[in-house]
């Protein structure tokens, strides 16, 4: 079974507007995760973390805490599931050509059979795999995290990583490196993947105000 999980600044009324037009369209139930407003005082009181992949000032900044925060979250939950998986959008995901529900069964099958520990769905233009193949998973040294805006993970290795990943020290995708260089996670890419409305300039970023 797949858990499907958006995680959403409520005050972006406009991405919700068009995300949910998308799940309609590809028939997912959608669990919302909006814990953490960048004002709550979760976030306000959250001690300061110095890191080099910070959106500016080499400091995360609200917006980030909060996003770690439901990445963190929704680690959780995924990982009090039963044998399940949990695919995890970010509220800037762009609307796939392909099918969901027609591909990721496809997808999982094959990331089972190379004994893949986490899938990166979501992906750029620069990163893209380019392959004639319908699907393809890509697993090397090098396939790390694609960004954080679209992932798939079983329970049982959400589980595993739970304690490690939520001591935040970066932004979710170079928290996602380092906790895959520390539990040495077989990390996958896939194609075909979903992009990000904000690296492609669709929409504003809300983590660089």
């Amino acid at each position: 079974m797949i858990n499907y999980y958006c995680l959403h600044h409520s005050p972006a009324t406009e991405r919700k507007h068009y995300l949910r037009d998308l799940f309609n369209r590809q028939n997912l139930q959608i669990q919302w995760i909006e814990d953490f407003l960048p004002y709550c005082d979760d976030v306000i009181n959250y001690p300061k973390i110095h890191c080099a992949h910070a959106a500016k000032n080499e400091i995360l900044n609200n917006a980030e805490i909060s996003l770690c925060l439901k990445h963190n979250l929704v680690l959780k939950k995924i990982g009090e599931l039963n044998s399940e998986y949990g695919m995890i959008f970010e509220d800037d995901i762009k609307e796939p050509s392909w099918s969901i529900n027609e591909y990721i069964p496809e997808i999982i099958k094959q990331f089972e059979e190379i004994n893949g520990e986490i899938l990166w769905i979501g992906s750029d233009p620069s990163m893209e795999i380019h392959t004639k193949d319908k699907i393809k998973i890509l697993s090397n040294s090098q396939t790390k995290s694609r960004f954080s805006h679209c992932y798939l993970i079983h329970s049982s290795v959400a589980k595993k990583v739970l304690n490690f990943y939520c001591n935040i020290m970066a932004p979710p995708d170079w928290q996602w490196n380092f906790t895959i260089d520390y539990f040495k996670l077989k990390s996958c890419w896939c194609y075909p993947s979903i992009f990000q409305r904000t690296s492609i300039k669709e929409i504003p970023s809300l983590l660089r105000e």
